[in-house]
């Protein structure tokens, strides 16, 4: 082979290659062509009507449970992770020095009965001498009558007559020492009964009141949920209020997305959002809807806000919080506990709503717990009460 045909060769192997590579590149052309007008179309079409972030959270309430009186703990009966109920017991107080207050207390009610009583029985009494020094002054108004018919005619000697004067006026002035020591202690009982006297009233309240101390020492769960951190110990003593455990109810949670300013334009109360959570990946979805937004960016409420107007400020894109609804039957089916990663995309196609609620609450409890009802108790104490004023009275 001579010169001329090697050239030949190798300028068709080149030509070649250089076709080959122009294939290659009007196909990757191709795709990316086709690549970018199906992220157009998916954007026009779809994707512009959706806001996304990853910044987003489980939240929820954390029910703290903390004792109303002071006292040494006697036992425990959860530990964390536990499902406890509401109104179960959780923990107990030692009783001791509520008992002995309770029995103190039962007793000086006992004792302001018998003193009550023995004011009414005083009013009885001067009634009584009332009506003793009237008698008395009606005698001596008498003998005076008579004696002043015969001191004229000399059948009594002036002293006689004067003395009578005397009795007179002394049974005049027993009679109204006695009316004023009735009117005394008629204050002490008038308009009440030993019942319904605020002596033996404020006793009574300091019964009830040490009784209702007495069943605090039995500590019960305010919600139903999940209990954890928890740090009390059997024998420690706790003050009133001191945290001992936290009490999660999962069955009512929210999330919280984090939109940047820039997106949260078109954000409004009742949009439709979707959300996945990284626990269990794209498979399992949420349905909530948009709540509310906060009022104010995390910066706002940071113990030492940002201080912008100063000479290096630069600027930093913000993060408004906006509250998600989570269902309930999805949390049941796929349960989520607090501080879990979410992904959320806000359908934003409807507007018309608010991003503000113009509607203030109706006022009607959101979360509420019947265990501090003591309605059962003070039926209970009230019957004991009403014994120990029924047993005391003279």
């Amino acid at each position: 082979m001579n010169a001329a045909e090697t050239a030949d060769q190798e300028a068709s192997a080149t030509n070649h290659h250089h076709k080959k590579r122009n294939v290659w590149l009007f196909a990757i052309l191709v795709i990316f062509v086709f690549v970018g007008l199906g992220w157009f179309f998916f954007w026009f079409f779809l994707g512009r009507f959706y806001e996304n972030t990853d910044d987003c959270y489980v939240h929820g309430n954390q029910v703290y449970i903390t004792p109303q009186v002071a006292g040494s703990v006697t036992a425990i009966f959860v530990e964390d992770t536990d499902l406890i109920r509401e109104g179960q017991l959780i923990a107990t107080l030692d009783t001791t020095n509520y008992e002995m207050t309770l029995f103190e207390d039962k007793a000086q009610l006992a004792m302001t009965v018998r003193n009550v009583a023995a004011l009414f029985e005083a009013v009885r009494e001067k009634k009584a001498t009332v009506a003793y020094r009237k008698a008395e002054l009606i005698q001596r108004e008498l003998d005076l009558s008579h004696r002043e018919g015969l001191i004229n005619s000399g059948a009594i000697s002036v002293e006689e007559f004067e003395d009578a004067q005397t009795n007179v006026l002394t049974a005049s002035a027993a009679l109204a020492l006695a009316e004023a020591e009735l009117e005394s202690a008629n204050v002490l009982v008038q308009g009440t009964t030993v019942y319904t006297h605020p002596d033996v009233l404020k006793r009574a309240a300091m019964v009830r009141e040490s009784f209702i101390n007495l069943e605090r020492c039995a500590i019960r769960a305010p919600v139903t949920g999940y209990v954890g951190k928890r740090s009390v110990q059997v024998g420690k003593e706790v003050a009133a209020g001191e945290q001992l455990m936290v009490v999660i109810p999962l069955y009512d949670l929210w999330a919280e997305a984090n939109f940047r300013e820039t997106k949260i334009g078109n954000i409004r109360i009742g949009q439709k959002v979707t959300i996945w959570a990284d626990i269990y990946g794209r498979d399992i979805k949420y349905y909530g809807t948009v709540v509310g937004f906060s009022p104010g960016t995390g910066d706002a409420f940071a113990l030492l806000p940002p201080q912008n107007a100063s000479g290096n400020w630069i600027k930093i894109i913000q993060r408004l919080p906006i509250r998600v609804s989570l269902s309930k039957k999805e949390l049941e089916k796929n349960p989520l506990m607090l501080g879990l990663s979410l992904h959320a995309s806000v359908d934003i196609r409807e507007t018309d709503g608010d991003m503000l609620s113009p509607v203030p609450v109706d006022g009607y409890p959101i979360y509420q717990t019947e265990i501090f009802d003591w309605t059962w108790s003070f039926l209970q104490i009230n019957q004991a009460i009403d014994q120990i004023i029924l047993d005391n009275i003279l």
